[in-house]
């Protein structure tokens, strides 16, 4: 994006009352200066609505706001000169063409302030809109004048990417040798022309922390000489120059901060404690061998662990038998035996159902301990994982099998706060995606030129 000094001077005057000032007809606007009027009210006004923009555009992060802001910063300069230049005058001094050109700048402050929010592609229109609104104020002639600089905003940088490349644009800038530096650490120049200069600085002077920082350089540069400015100097030495405060955005190369959590469900085992159950049958007198067999069947919605039975013989006769567990199953198992008298009858007596005498009456009594268990359906919210999202670097995270949903929080270095649950995602810093067949969740952070081009 091309932005000229006076574009951004004219587009960076309105904060005071941007939308009044917009509505208000071309002739009521001109008569808003009078020519009794001092200039330094005017210049304060002025000053007060670059500072809303400034403040404005400092509180977010995009390629809009880091251009806006240097180049709102480079305005409010030549306006504190102008101030300077023009302070206890009035406006009776000046032509009605320059008392428009006030009007006119403050137009341009609102229209700046308005491109906060607008497409990336809009600014250049916006400012050009009002690139001679600066143009015919009273500013000092063949004196230098910053329009732009350049780099507006630095990302991450490599040792293999050398030293940073910082130019600047404007008038009269060739004069003797200018220099710029940033925390005192000086940077090489590199080309100068009346309109362009070019410097080469270390990379150190812009190493990004964990914030948004705004580096400002000091550039110094140096007024035109007439013939016998010449001539003087080559006796006594006396360089006229002024400075300007060059600023960079430095973005660090973290763009967030994330933390994911997933519903999964799953199958939980309880098991309860062992349950008993006993069994007894006793023969009658002259029974010939029995046989019982015993169902020990599951407690409803339970299942029987066939490991965990024991069989414990409680009592017996002596010739009866203990078979155990048979038929062990998740379902229920059986207990059987042998149950056998000891002895023999006697005859029946005559005339009478009694006999001489009786065997004795077999028994066998056992019980039977085991547990039982259940599965039960479970759905809890777990944490997966948390990190930080790079600039351009893709990061993969495979959910745990049973993901019923997932939640991703973004916490963004602008302070913006993101929550993302749908299988697809597309935002202006980042991408989403999630492969519900192979639980595989991709966090796509875009370069940080991408980001920034779509930012507000």
């Amino acid at each position: 994006m091309k932005i000229k000094f006076n574009e951004v001077l004219v587009a960076a005057m309105v904060a005071t009352s941007a939308m009044s000032i917009l509505a208000t007809p071309a002739h009521a606007q001109a008569a808003a200066v009078t020519a009794d009027m001092a200039i330094s009210n005017q210049i304060h006004n002025l000053r007060e609505s670059l500072n809303g923009v400034i403040s404005a555009a400092s509180a977010s992060v995009s390629k809009n706001s880091f251009e806006i802001r240097q180049h709102a910063e480079i305005l409010l300069q030549d306006l504190d000169r102008l101030g300077n230049d023009l302070m206890g005058k009035t406006f009776q001094g000046i032509s009605e063409e320059q008392r428009k050109a006030f009007n006119n700048a403050e137009v341009a402050v609102a229209q700046l302030r308005d491109a906060l929010s607008k497409p990336v592609a809009d600014i250049d229109a916006a400012i050009a809109r009002s690139s001679d609104a600066f143009g015919t104020l009273p500013f000092a002639n063949r004196t230098p004048r910053v329009l732009r600089a350049s780099p507006s905003y630095i990302g991450v940088l490599s040792e293999e990417m050398g030293d940073v490349s910082v130019g600047v644009e404007g008038s009269w800038l060739g004069n003797d040798t200018p220099s710029l530096s940033f925390d005192k650490t000086e940077c090489r120049l590199v080309n100068k022309l009346e309109t362009a200069l070019k410097f080469s600085c270390p990379q150190g002077v812009f190493a990004s922390g964990e914030k948004v920082e705004y580096r400002t350089g000091v550039l110094k540069v140096y007024d035109p000489k007439s013939f016998w400015e010449r001539l003087k100097s080559t006796v006594v030495k006396t360089e006229k120059f002024r400075t300007y405060s060059i600023g960079v955005t430095v973005v660090p190369a973290v763009m967030a901060k994330y933390t994911v959590t997933a519903t999964v469900t799953g199958i939980q085992r309880e098991t309860v404690r062992r349950r008993t159950q006993k069994f007894s049958h006793t023969n009658d007198h002259c029974s010939s061998d029995r046989h019982p067999v015993w169902n020990v069947n599951r407690t409803s919605g339970w299942k029987i662990d066939p490991h965990s039975i024991r069989v414990h013989e409680h009592s017996r006769s002596s010739r009866s038998l203990n078979s155990g567990a048979i038929n062990r199953g998740e379902r229920g198992f059986q207990l059987g035996g042998v149950v056998r008298n000891n002895g023999d009858c006697g005859p029946f007596l005559p005339l009478t159902n009694r006999r001489a005498y009786y065997d004795g009456r077999g028994w066998l009594t056992v019980h039977a301990t085991y547990a039982e268990y259940r599965d039960v359906p479970t759905e809890q919210t777990v944490r997966i994982t948390e990190g930080e999202m790079v600039w351009g670097k893709d990061i993969g995270i495979e959910l745990p099998p049973g993901t019923k949903a997932f939640r991703v929080d973004i916490l963004q270095l602008d302070g913006t706060k993101l929550v993302e649950v749908s299988e697809r995602a597309d935002q202006r810093w980042y991408g989403l995606n999630y492969n519900p067949n192979n639980r595989n969740l991709v966090i796509k952070p875009k370069s940080l030129h991408l980001a920034l081009q779509q930012s507000k």
